[in-house]
C-alpha cells in the first residue's frame, strides 16, 4: 500500500508542479519521504504493489463475507493529542500515530467493503471511542439501518469531550 499511495503522492506534486510552473520546494518531512519513495518506484513495482493488494483485498472480502456485520475498533490507540502529527515531531512519532490510527480501517479501504465509525465508548471519560461496523459489498443500508438503531438507543448527538483528559 505504501508503494502505491507513495506513487500517488510522487505524480500528484508533480501535476501541481507543472500547474505552478515550478517545483515544490518546502514541504513537511512525511510527504518529501514520500515523494521521493514514490519517485523511484518503477512500473514493474508499482503493478507487483497493485497485484498483491488486490490479492489481499480478495482475501478480507472472503473472510468477513459469512457476516452481515463486522465489528472493530475504529482506531488501534486512543486519538492522539493536536500537533502529535505534525511536521513539527519526528517522523517516527508521526508514522506511529497514524499506523495506529488507520490499523483497522485499511483492510476495508483496500477491499472498498462500507464501513461506518460510530461514537460508542467514551474513555477518558467523554472523548469517543469509534467502533467501526463494516457490511458486505453494496450493503451500506445495513450499517444506516445499525447507526439508526444504535443511536436511537444510546444518543451521542449532544456528548462532547471533556478537554480536561488531554491535560
Amino acid at each position: 500500500m505504501r508503494t502505491i499511495i507513495a506513487a500517488g503522492v510522487a505524480r500528484d506534486v508533480r501535476r501541481w508542479e507543472e500547474r505552478l510552473g515550478a517545483p515544490i520546494e518546502e514541504m513537511e518531512p512525511m510527504p518529501a519521504l514520500m515523494v521521493e519513495y514514490g519517485q523511484s518506484v518503477s512500473a514493474i513495482q508499482l503493478i507487483n504493489a497493485v497485484d498483491r493488494l488486490a490479492r489481499w483485498s480478495r482475501a478480507v472480502t472472503a473472510a468477513t463475507s459469512a457476516f452481515d456485520v463486522v465489528l472493530s475498533p475504529t482506531m488501534a490507540i486512543l486519538p492522539p493529542e493536536l500537533g502529535t502529527l505534525s511536521g513539527d515531531n519526528s517522523l517516527a512519532d508521526m508514522a506511529a500515530g497514524l499506523s495506529g490510527m488507520t490499523t483497522f480501517a485499511i483492510p476495508f479501504d483496500v477491499s472498498g467493503q462500507p464501513a461506518i465509525s460510530l461514537p460508542w465508548a467514551g474513555r477518558p471519560p467523554g472523548l469517543p471511542i469509534g467502533v467501526q461496523f463494516v457490511a458486505r459489498y453494496g450493503r451500506e443500508d445495513v450499517l444506516f439501518r445499525l447507526a439508526s438503531q444504535l443511536e436511537e438507543t444510546e444518543p451521542w448527538a449532544d456528548r462532547h469531550p471533556d478537554l480536561a483528559w488531554a491535560n
